[in-house]
C-alpha cells in the first residue's frame, strides 16, 4: 500500500505541536535551551497547509506568547509575519492572536514589522496585515503614532 507522506508530515507536526502544548502547560519545563525548539515546532505547524493544524498551532502560539513572552521577544518579526500570513486561512472573526501579539511585542514593534508588509503583500495577506495594524492601533498611545509619521 502507498502511504501519503503529506499526512505523515502533518501527523508528525501535530504530534510535535501536542508535545509543545504539554511542555507549555508545565511552566517549569520551558527554558532557554528548549524554547526555540518549541517555537520552531509551533511555527512549522503555523506554516502548514492543513487549516485544522494551523488553527491548533495558532492557539498554542497564543499560549506561548501569554505564558512565555520572554522566549518570543527575539523572534518577534518571524512570529508576527508567519502568524499574520497564516491568519488568512482561519476564521475571520477571532482576532485574539492579533491582540496577544500587540500586547506581547508592543505597538511600536508591531508597526515596524507590518509597515513593510503593507507595501509588499497582496490580498488576502494584506487584509490580515491591516487587521493586525487595526488591532494594534485601536487602543494606541501617542508613542505608537510617532512611529507612523515616516510612513
Amino acid at each position: 500500500a502507498v502511504v501519503s507522506t503529506q499526512s505523515t508530515g502533518a501527523e508528525e507536526k501535530g504530534a510535535a505541536l501536542m508535545s509543545a502544548l504539554n511542555i507549555l502547560r508545565e511552566d517549569r519545563l520551558v527554558n532557554e535551551d528548549n524554547s526555540y525548539d518549541l517555537l520552531s515546532a509551533i511555527l512549522a505547524c503555523i506554516e502548514d497547509g492543513d487549516v485544522e493544524l494551523v488553527n491548533k498551532a495558532i492557539k498554542v502560539m497564543n499560549k506561548f506568547l501569554v505564558y512565555q513572552p520572554k522566549y518570543t521577544l527575539a523572534h518577534a518579526e518571524e512570529i508576527v509575519a508567519k502568524v499574520t500570513k497564516a491568519k488568512v486561512a482561519l476564521a475571520i472573526g477571532d482576532n485574539t492572536i492579533f491582540q496577544v501579539l500587540a500586547s506581547t511585542f508592543g505597538e511600536e514593534t508591531i508597526i515596524k514589522i507590518v509597515m513593510p508588509m503593507l507595501q509588499n503583500e497582496t490580498f488576502p495577506v494584506l487584509l490580515a496585515v491591516i487587521n493586525l495594524l487595526y488591532q494594534c492601533l485601536k487602543d494606541s498611545k501617542d508613542s505608537a503614532k510617532s512611529v507612523l509619521e515616516p510612513w
